[in-house]
This record gives C-alpha cells, sequence and structure tokens, in this order.
C-alpha cells in the first residue's frame, strides 16, 4: 500500500467578473472556492475593446428598456462606462476581502477576456 498524496496546491484562483449581480455572485463562489483551497483570489476585471470599437459605429444604438428609445452610443461612453463598472468592481473586491479575510487581488485588463485571462 502507497501512502495517499497530499491533495494538489494551487497558486491561485482566477475568476473574471464584472459588476453585474451575477458577476457580484461569480466573486463570492470563487471567494468559497479560495477559502476552501487555502489560496489568494485574483479577480480580473476586462474592458472589451472590441465592444468599444464597436460603439464607434454610426450604426451603434442602445436600446433602453422601459421605454424602448433609442440612444447613440460612442466610444468614449463605452470607456466612461467601463471606467464605472471597474471601480465599482474594485470596491465589491474590497468590500469582499474585508469580510471574508481573504487575501484578494484585482487585475484589470484591455482586449479579449480569453486573452487577459490567459496573460494573467
Amino acid at each position: 500500500m502507497t501512502a495517499a498524496s497530499p491533495p494538489p496546491r494551487f497558486r491561485r484562483v482566477l475568476v473574471a467578473f464584472d459588476a453585474s449581480a451575477q458577476g457580484q455572485a461569480l466573486l463570492e463562489l470563487a471567494a468559497d472556492l479560495a477559502e476552501a483551497l487555502d489560496t489568494p483570489l485574483s479577480a480580473l476585471f476586462v474592458e472589451d475593446e472590441a465592444l468599444i470599437s464597436y460603439a464607434a459605429s454610426p450604426l451603434a444604438f442602445e436600446v433602453t428598456l422601459g421605454s424602448a428609445s433609442l440612444r447613440e452610443l460612442s466610444s468614449e461612453r463605452m470607456r466612461a462606462h467601463y471606467r464605472g463598472q471597474a471601480r465599482l468592481a474594485r470596491r465589491l473586491l474590497e468590500a469582499l476581502r474585508a469580510r471574508r479575510r481573504i487575501e484578494c487581488s484585482c487585475l484589470s485588463g484591455k482586449g479579449r477576456l480569453e486573452a487577459a485571462l490567459a496573460a494573467a
């Protein structure tokens, strides 16, 4: 018989998230996993550069809920939206860090989500 090998040690739990309700729930699940594995949590917020460039198109419009009215999009408005979302995401992570007392880091990236995750 051989002795049981120790469970693998993970360097960190990496999660890509945003400030939406689903992103917050995902962040909580990732924190649960990080606690269970006794490993740091790295949360990644990514600005989708393709979406920002699409917003520059003269055919890009936002349809608002409720009124179904159209509003023109622009790259600058999309960048401002992402800046606000990034600030909120950092605040969510800080609150999680204080509440859960786990080691956390907030990473940010631009471009495609898959590339940003691979680079992190």
